[in-house]
């Protein structure tokens, strides 16, 4: 938290909480942050993260961080450049289940009876539960927010077909440059590892950034910067103000793992 009277607070509360600049080596140091297991990085600010996240992999390359991303394409940029599992706090768009206050709110405003949308909601959240488990819906919400998401697709066993062969392929993706990504997937999806290396994903729709070869060019030597820990916050931050799009479905080709993927941190 940026807030030092949140600290304060939870200190007078006796939780275990110190306030301080993370993002200064010495004070990573001091609260020995290389021997964490995990560094979890919540705040809210894009350029805050976004400069808490490069020095820490400055200082600690080998560390596995989880971090609160702004939007998509600062999840993707965090992901394939700096190797940390990204992820936008949000529930699937397609997520039935968010529709149902909306539903709720409709009902009550046509002069239905408060007990009667009650009952109404309640019978649908059984009907969607039962059709699809509260650990598949979990599974979705988990690669959703790390950028992976399937086709509107209302089967359930379509629908888990789709997300797991999407899961599959960001996870081929990510081997390489982002194994820390992957590991993340696995996790998240172990199907994904049963799914067949040659099998085209064709349902499938992901984020990335577009961008023109002379901004790649740029891109390229603002990766091999921030590797060289010569790449100044400002630098990235301005960097991760790239328009992002939906691509249209993608396949693999043999020029990397999507047909349009153009990561600016590549």
């Amino acid at each position: 938290n940026l807030r030092s009277n949140k600290a304060i607070q939870a200190r007078n509360s006796g939780l275990p909480i110190f306030f301080g600049d993370i993002g200064r080596p010495e004070v990573a140091e001091a609260f020995n942050v290389g021997k964490a297991k995990i560094v979890i990085v919540c705040i809210a600010d894009k350029q805050q993260v976004t400069r808490v996240v490069i020095a820490l992999r400055r200082q600690y390359p080998d560390l596995k961080i989880f971090c609160r991303a702004v939007d998509a394409d600062h999840r993707t940029r965090l992901q394939n450049t700096l190797n940390v599992a990204a992820m936008v706090p949000v529930l699937p768009e397609d997520t039935i289940m968010m529709t149902l206050p909306f539903g709720s709110a409709v009902l009550r405003s046509l002069g239905v009876a408060p007990e009667e949308v009650t009952a109404i909601i309640e019978t649908k959240k059984r009907e969607i539960l039962l059709a699809r488990s509260s650990l598949v819906m979990d599974e979705e919400a988990m690669l959703a927010q790390l950028g992976i998401t399937n086709a509107d697709e209302e089967d359930p066993a379509v629908r888990e077909k789709l997300m797991d062969k999407a899961a599959a392929q960001r996870r081929r993706q990510a081997l390489s440059k982002s194994p820390f990504v992957a590991e993340v997937i696995e996790d998240a999806c172990p199907e994904s590892l049963c799914i067949d290396e040659d099998e085209e994903i064709i349902d499938a729709e992901i984020v990335t950034t577009t961008q023109s070869d002379e901004e790649k060019v740029k891109s390229t030597k603002l990766a091999g910067e921030v590797e060289a820990g010569k790449a100044s916050v400002e630098t990235v931050a301005a960097a991760a103000t790239t328009t992002t799009t939906k691509t249209t479905p993608v396949v693999p080709n043999e020029n990397g793992p999507f047909k349009n993927e153009t990561d600016a941190f590549q």
